[in-house]
């Protein structure tokens, strides 16, 4: 057993977190971590101090003499071996891939709807009811609808194997980290191609509603126009959600940014209010759409939605 391991054993024998360690060595909570994966190794200083705090002998931390840790302690952090790894990130890949397909199912679920809404006359287009029209454009929305949740449901399920991981109670070794590591720089390229090309879909995506609007095109046309600006959105969230989800993996493994011990609680939150949020927004948008006759214009609630809670999230960070 190493220094790293003694660490860990005996923080958790005291019930401490690595922050609670940290202030107590008046160090970063990075530090502690590097120390306990065995990415870095403490300095003398830090040892005479962790001995101090500890009630051990400096002997003891670096060569294990003298004081015996009962190994149950360790069974809470395991420490991953590359099969897990290698098994975490080929899955939350997939995971990304079908939750990504899920979320534009639920974009485009209305184009259908709202495109056959602009043959609908009173007296029926193509041998075709009103009534017609709107029932295969509802039949098209529920279908696509359940089938996200169920993708949704699904591959959520899956993914609580990993639930240690998101929790963190896991440790790696300095190898790992390093791999890990060196595997991010590679994504990072793709993932801040694939959201720049996103904003930019976002923000082009109105263009041919704009110009059909403009040039005092047919109400056919302009209603067209809706689905077409579904479609392009859809596209961007797709990859909003998919190399997201990629990258949150990775931040998982490595213990960065939302997944710090610091920021843990605030993440927590943000995932509570966000299972409340988007449900309502989602029901204020169906009762709008339906109740309103709304369809054409309901869309602009997810994009306001989508910033309040962007404003909202930061706030909370805050």
């Amino acid at each position: 057993m190493n220094i790293s391991n003694r660490i860990i054993k005996l923080r958790k024998q005291r019930g401490w977190s690595q922050e609670d360690l940290a202030e107590k060595l008046d160090v970063s909570r990075q530090s502690v971590s590097k120390w306990e994966s065995g990415a870095s190794v403490p300095d003398l200083t830090r040892v005479l101090q962790m001995s101090e705090i500890f009630g051990v002998t400096t002997d003891y931390l670096l060569k294990g003499d003298g004081y015996t840790v009962p190994e149950s302690l360790l069974a809470e952090e395991q420490v991953l071996s590359d099969e897990q790894i290698k098994s975490f990130v080929s899955d939350t890949a997939h995971f990304g891939y079908k939750m990504a397909i899920g979320v534009s199912l639920c974009i485009l679920s209305p184009t259908l709807l709202i495109g056959l809404a602009g043959f609908v006359t009173e007296d029926g287009q193509g041998g075709l009811s009103e009534t017609a029209f709107v029932v295969i454009g509802m039949l098209a929305l529920i279908i696509m609808v359940a089938a996200a949740v169920k993708i949704f449901i699904g591959n959520s399920i899956y993914m609580n194997r990993y639930k240690f991981i998101k929790e963190g109670e896991f440790s790696l070794i300095k190898e790992q980290i390093i791999d890990l590591e060196n595997e991010f720089a590679k994504f990072e390229p793709r993932f801040g191609k694939g959201i720049s090309l996103g904003v930019g879909l976002c923000i082009f995506s109105v263009v041919p509603l704009i110009i059909a609007a403009v040039m005092e095109m047919s109400d056919v046309t302009v209603i067209l126009m809706v689905p077409v600006l579904l479609i392009i959105v859809a596209i961007a969230v797709n990859k909003f959600v998919k190399l997201g989800l990629i990258r949150d993996g990775y931040m998982q493994l490595l213990k960065q940014e939302d997944f710090e011990p610091a920021n843990k609680a605030k993440a927590e939150m943000e995932e509570r209010i966000g299972g409340i949020y988007w449900p309502a927004v989602v029901a204020i948008y169906l009762a709008w759409s339906f109740i309103g006759d709304a369809w054409a214009r309901s869309w602009l609630i997810f994009p306001i939605a989508g910033l309040i809670f962007a404003a909202l999230v930061n706030a909370l960070k805050n």
